[in-house]
Formats: C-alpha cells, sequence, structure tokens
C-alpha cells in the first residue's frame, strides 16, 4: 500500500473515532453546551489552561451559550467530514485547534483533571502532516507515548508498593462499585466477585504485570499488535474491576496496531 493511502486510511479511521467521541460525549452531557460555566476555576494544571483562563478567553466561550453550540457543532462536523476527506489540511487543523480548546475547558473541572481525552488529542498531530518523514516521525511518538503511560502505570504501583498489597484488587473494586450497589442493587457478575475475592486480588497484579509489559515495545515493534490486544484488555479491565471508563484511549491501538507497516511504508527516501 502506498503511503498517501496508508494515510488517508488511517485518517478516516481516526476522525470516524473523533466522531464516535463526540457523540459519546454528547449522550454524556459533557459538551461545552450542557456544561454551562465551571462554579470553581482550576488553572494550575498547565501553561496553556493558565493562558487561557487568565486572559479570559475560556470565561468568554463558556459564559456564551451560542458560542458553545458552535464549539459543539463543530466537534461533530469536522471529524465526519473529515472521514470522507481527510486530505484538508485547513479543516485538519481547524479540527484539532477545535478539540484542543475543548479539551482545556474540560479540563477547568475539578474532577476532570485525569480525563483520558490526551491520547486522542495527540494522535490528531501526525495528521496535520502529509511528507513521508514527518508522519513516520510523529506517529511513532504516539507509539512511544502509549508505551510510556502504560509502563509508567505499573511503574508507579510498584514503586508505591499497591503491586504488592495482597487485598488491593478487592479494595479497588469495592471503593468503585459499593455506590452503584447500594443504589441499584447488587447483579449477579458482582455477586460472584465478591463471592471470589481471590479473582479481585489476583487481578490487580495480573494488571501491573500486563502493564509493565509495554516496556518491550521500546526495544523492538515485534510484539507491538500483541500489546494492541493487551491494550484493549486492560481498558476493559478498568472499566469491569475499578469503574474507570477509558473508552477514549482505546485509539492508542492505532499507532500500536499499525506501527511496523507504518515504518515500512512512510520511512525517509
Amino acid at each position: 500500500m502506498s503511503f498517501n493511502r496508508q494515510h488517508t486510511c488511517l485518517a478516516s479511521i481516526f476522525y470516524g473515532f473523533c466522531f464516535l467521541i463526540a457523540v459519546k460525549s454528547y449522550f454524556d452531557y459533557v459538551l461545552l453546551h450542557q456544561l454551562h460555566t465551571p462554579v470553581i476555576w482550576d488553572g494550575g494544571v498547565d501553561l496553556l489552561t493558565y493562558l487561557g483562563l487568565t486572559s479570559g478567553v475560556f470565561k468568554s466561550i463558556t459564559g456564551n451559550q451560542w458560542l458553545c453550540y458552535s464549539f459543539d457543532t463543530a466537534l461533530l462536523i469536522l471529524p465526519l467530514v473529515l472521514v470522507f476527506q481527510p486530505q484538508r489540511r485547513l479543516l485538519a487543523i481547524l479540527n484539532f485547534s477545535i478539540w484542543l480548546v475543548y479539551f482545556l475547558i474540560y479540563n477547568l473541572y475539578g474532577t476532570h483533571q485525569t480525563h483520558a481525552l490526551t491520547g486522542l488529542l495527540l494522535v490528531h498531530i501526525p495528521f496535520l502532516f502529509y511528507q513521508k518523514p514527518s508522519f513516520h516521525w510523529l506517529w511513532n511518538g504516539v507509539r512511544y507515548y502509549t508505551l510510556w503511560i502504560m509502563s509508567s502505570a505499573a511503574a508507579w504501583k510498584i514503586i508505591r508498593g499497591t503491586a504488592f498489597h495482597p487485598q488491593q484488587g478487592k479494595n479497588i473494586y469495592l471503593q468503585n462499585q459499593t455506590g452503584a450497589i447500594i443504589e441499584s442493587g447488587i447483579t449477579p457478575l458482582q455477586s460472584f466477585l465478591l463471592s471470589n475475592e481471590w479473582l479481585l486480588n489476583i487481578s490487580f497484579p495480573l494488571g501491573v504485570i500486563l502493564e509493565g509489559l509495554f516496556m518491550v515495545g521500546f526495544f523492538t515493534k515485534r510484539f507491538d499488535r500483541l500489546l494492541a490486544i493487551l491494550l484493549i484488555l486492560l481498558i476493559a479491565g478498568f472499566r469491569l474491576l475499578a469503574d474507570a471508563t477509558f473508552f477514549e484511549l482505546l485509539i492508542l491501538v492505532l499507532p500500536l496496531w499499525y506501527s511496523e507497516r507504518v515504518s515500512k511504508t512512510a520511512a525517509p527516501a
């Protein structure tokens, strides 16, 4: 497959995923027109957030309902257009800018500081470039970012010692599921897991081991597709056991699944 065709196919997949995330955000009531103005602004996260907050740009956007609707419409429409016309550079830049503003404003809310949109935002960047060498290096950069967030998660648990706590899996499950059990009643799956605590307790160190396996990717791309499958399993595990939804991070499967093929196709001439 030629580089141009591969770039177009990957871009279409990516922008289709962006559209799905925008639709999901609508049904989660977290688009700008649904969030309204934050009661507590938190600008101490990073420089871009601080500049947007102190300049008044973010308050101007969130304080204007029609402007919020415009941003949200762009979040839905631009990715859909780019699915069919991914080579439109100006539209790609505009789409990235809109998602960046949405990401920064979203992070102003106190409970959103660990939002999983970071990966989606970074994957935008390679598709702003259409030359082989540029796309190749940026695509690999996103791949290394994916390896880093997963392997560093394992390192963090090991350094803190939680990976060695015998009851950590059960504690995490109870902490995240108790509210749902009280509110809606216990489900057969929850009953089964709580009746077999060893499954919960073994799932946590197993997850740490799987996260640690991503370190292999720093030395070879031979196992990248296996790592892509592990990433899907880990995200599913987070949702099942920790009640944490990182659906947006599924886009990071893309640079792992197509890492070898991109390297061969996009190598500098």
